[in-house]
Order: C-alpha cells, then structure tokens, then sequence
C-alpha cells in the first residue's frame, strides 16, 4: 500500500518508519522538504515531500500534523488530491482551556468535515506523545514545560514534586518573567519521562495544584539542558568580530525557539545575511518591519508559506537597517520578558562586534 504521512512531528516520525517497516510505501509531507531535511530531529530515511505533491498516487492520506494547524496543512495538500482517498486523522490537539488536560478527542475531524474536505474521512487518536512503544525506542524523552504558578515560597517546589510523582524527571529550570501585579511567576522547566509516561500526566499533575496553570508543554529538540543567557554572554565575548552571527545560531537554544535569522535592508529590499539551518531562506514578500525602534512581535503574512503558524520576536542591531529575530512554530506566547531579553543581547552583541 502507498501511504502519505502529513505532518513531521512527533507523531509523524513515529507512525511513518513504523509503516514502512511493515512494507507500506511511505512518504512524508512537509511544508518545506528543505527546511525539514535540514532540522536536527529529522533522522528518518524516507522521502521528503512538499504538501501539495505528497498525496500523489497514495492510497491512503495520513493527518499526523499538530491539530491546531492540521486544517490549514490539508488545505496544501488540496481538496482535488484529497478526493477518492482515505484520510486518516491521528491528529490529536491537546487543550489546557478547562483546567485540565483534553484530549478534544474527534474535533479536527469535524471540523474537516465542516470544511468539506473531500474522501473518507476516519478519526482516530494519537498515543505518539508519548515515548513510543516500538521495541528499541524506550529512552526518556526530553520535554520543555512552560507554567504559570503563584509567586510564593514553596510554590515551585510543589510544582517539581508533582511532576515528579508523575513520572517526570526536572533537568533544568528557568524563570522567564514575573508579573508583580498578578502576583504570578512563568517558568520553563526542562524535564525527561520515563518510558510509559505520557506528558498529559504531567500536565493534569500540575494543573491540580491550586493557582498553577499549564502554558506549554512540548518536546524539547536541543537536548539536556537551558542554555542562559550569561553563557550566551560568553560565547559572544569569545568571537567578538562574528559575535552577531554568533548571537542568531544561539537565539533558538537560548530563546526555546526553532530558528534564528538575521536580516539587513538595502536598496534593493530585505536580505538574509545569516541565518541558523532550520530558518527560511528568505523573506516571501514585501514587509514593513524596517525601522524597528525596540524588541517588537512581528507580524508575518499569512500567504508566507515557510513563516506559517510560526511566532516571530525581532530586536534592532543598532542600526535603523538591522535586526535579528526568532521564530517559534506554535508556540509558547513570546512574553515581555524574553523580548526585553532579545534586545539586550542583540545592543550587546552589536557593541562586542563594534569593538572588535
């Protein structure tokens, strides 16, 4: 059988060696086959391609996207590819609106339904956020957890035991921002599960504590530690005529974020003067980001097919034709805190190369 996998996740990664183990024909759709060969957590050995072409000549069309994001992905795949096929949607959002951990389990499904997305359509549910099953793929998984807790003495502590009687191993804890007037504190903590735990365990774990509310919680891809900015710091100080360039291949480990990008207006428009390997290539259009005065949000064009659902932090360089940014895909929110943070680091690495 030929099978078209959607989606390069987690779940995607899982499910699309696990079929083709078993004999299936499979490849794996993306919204940039370029961009995702060249992610550090794509190791598989199967074909990469773009969405619009991945579903040509399969038999069955599998949704293993986030499902935040899964309408739009199946929209690039076509509604004229779609026809006549089974699409099998594994895609499972998880949603901490009511307190707790859901599985909102079938609602992407409808909601294809709704925007008539053609061929058979069959829900199903995911189990791949957690460590996978497959014999020989048993090691700890390294998960980035962002949470909002009371900004009291023994608040955190509660937090770390819950996940830890949750099967949830703390490697590494960062406060990002408090908010005095709220009283409330965000942290990232960086953890490991054991084989068999899922992370909505975790989740609910730390949700039943009174005032503590789950922001984010999603895999990790830089390893087994928080990079802070003082060692970010460092290594800007350590190569001081390339401390910029320096500083974007640092922007996704320090910022949690997928990629880092420098950017330089000209006459002839915007270019890409550096950029970190898993970032877009270039700019897909005209923008007004130029000048920016301080550490802004940018707002990205929803036609810009390598940019989408991905969250975009930029600071000047000190310089009214100069900036450096950071995308993250999905999410978490970028706070106050980590913009003031950019900023700072982006004036400090334009004066390391200055002096230099």
């Amino acid at each position: 059988m030929t099978i078209a996998v959607v989606g390069t996740g987690m779940v995607g990664r899982t499910l699309a060696p696990a079929l083709a183990a078993l004999g299936h024909e499979v490849a794996v759709g993306t919204r940039d086959p370029s961009t995702t060969a060249a992610r550090d957590d794509w190791t598989l050995d199967l074909p990469l391609r773009a969405y619009s072409e991945v579903a040509e000549g399969a038999d069955v069309v599998v949704n293993a996207t986030n499902g935040r994001a899964s309408l739009d992905a199946l929209d690039a795949v076509g509604s004229d590819a779609l026809a006549g096929r089974v699409l099998l949607d594994v895609a499972n959002p998880l949603d901490f609106r009511a307190g707790r951990v859901q599985h909102r389990r079938g609602a992407v499904t409808r909601a294809k339904r709704r925007r008539n997305h053609p061929g058979d359509i069959v829900g199903g549910s995911s189990i791949c956020s957690a460590p996978s099953t497959r014999k020989g793929l048993r090691s700890p998984m390294p998960f980035l957890l962002r949470v909002e807790l009371p900004d009291v003495p023994g608040s955190l502590g509660r937090v770390a035991a819950a996940i830890g009687e949750a099967g949830g191993d703390i490697e590494a804890i960062e406060i990002v921002q408090k908010n005095r007037a709220s009283g409330t504190a965000v942290d990232d903590v960086l953890l490991e599960t054991a084989p068999g735990v899922m992370p909505d365990s975790i989740v609910s774990a730390c949700t039943r504590l009174d005032g503590v509310s789950v922001l984010w919680i999603s895999r990790y891809g830089a390893g087994g530690n928080i990079f802070l900015d003082l060692e970010a710091v460092e290594a800007l100080t350590g190569t001081p005529r390339t401390a910029i360039d320096e500083l974007v291949d640092l922007l996704p480990i320090t910022f949690r974020a997928d990629w880092g990008i420098r950017l330089q207006r000209n006459g002839e428009g915007v270019a890409v003067t550096h950029r970190t390997s898993a970032a877009p290539e270039h700019l897909e259009g005209t923008v007004d980001w130029f000048p920016l005065a301080r550490p802004a949000i940018l707002a990205v064009p929803r036609d810009w097919e390598s940019w989408r659902n991905t969250i975009v932090a930029a600071a000047p360089l000190g310089d009214a034709d100069e900036m450096v940014l950071f995308g993250r895909r999905g999410g978490p929110d970028i706070l106050d805190s980590e913009l003031a943070r950019l900023g700072h680091l982006a004036a400090l690495a334009e004066s390391i190369a200055r002096g230099a």
